[in-house]
């Protein structure tokens, strides 16, 4: 999928929902969350039994995990049927998440 592609579903969602906020948009979409202890890996996206499930890694500070559930509930629409992990130093280098996160004024 080609970088405005991603952009229109992104914003299709964002109409149809009325909110950027990607814990909100997980509920209409019937995304189960849950944190825990993850070690290395900062989410992952999991098809279980039929159901949609992200898993936050605990240990995350609020804006590093807002980016990381915004990352995995993107694999629930993308990739509904694929376990998907965000291992965060092979995923997304440091320097790149701090990065988007000055760009976001987090």
């Amino acid at each position: 999928m080609k970088a405005h592609d991603v952009k229109r579903l992104v914003a299709y969602y964002v109409k149809k929902y009325d909110t950027r906020n990607p814990f909100r948009l997980a509920e209409y979409l019937n995304v189960e969350v849950q944190t825990g202890p993850l070690g290395s890996r900062a989410g992952c996206y999991m098809f279980l039994k039929n159901h949609k499930c992200i898993f936050l890694n605990e240990d995350l500070e609020e804006h590093e995990r807002t980016l990381v559930m915004a990352h995995e509930l993107a694999h629930s629409i993308m990739h509904r049927k694929e376990n998907c992990y965000f291992i965060r130093n092979k995923t997304l280098p440091r320097w790149k998440l701090k990065r988007i996160l000055l760009q976001q004024n987090c």
